[in-house]
């Protein structure tokens, strides 16, 4: 299978280098995972400065095939394994770029309309939940996120 992946640019540095368009041939049965590790393993993910970025892989079905937190170096906890040739046959996917946890999150809360019953009806709450976890040493003594989730 043949696919093909740009990214966003992080700074203007990176603009220098960019299109950040990479091509790559990969076996059919790759799943999501193996992409990410093979992603990883090519240096595709560039370096952060303080490494608590989010990236989102989407394609034009999807809007979130997976999150990558920086952070942590983890898969989010909302995906589900499939194979890409699932996801996307025609292998065409981008690389979204969030500058923090809370950016994804604010993301998600905009996709569903703000509506957190939704989110957690949708089965998001455990990825909207896990950005404030990542997030909670970083965050003021009060913030909006203190306020208990309605669902």
């Amino acid at each position: 299978m043949k696919i093909i992946i740009q990214r966003d640019s992080i700074s203007t540095n990176d603009d220098l280098l960019a299109p950040h368009e990479m091509i790559f041939q990969v076996p059919d049965t790759m799943t999501y995972s193996q992409l990410h590790e093979f992603l990883i393993q090519e240096h595709y993910y560039p370096s952060t400065e303080g490494n608590n970025a989010v990236w989102v892989l989407s394609s034009q079905k999807y809007w979130d095939i997976y999150s990558y937190f920086t952070k942590t170096g983890e898969i989010g906890p909302n995906q589900v394994e499939k194979f890409l040739i699932h996801l996307c046959p025609e292998g065409d996917f981008y690389l979204n770029y969030y500058s923090s946890p809370i950016e994804w999150q604010k993301k998600i809360l905009n996709y569903f309309h703000g509506n957190q019953r939704i989110i957690y009806l949708e089965g998001w709450m455990k990825e909207y939940l896990y950005c404030n976890e990542l997030m909670k040493d970083d965050l003021p003594a009060y913030s909006i996120f203190d306020v208990p989730v309605d669902i």
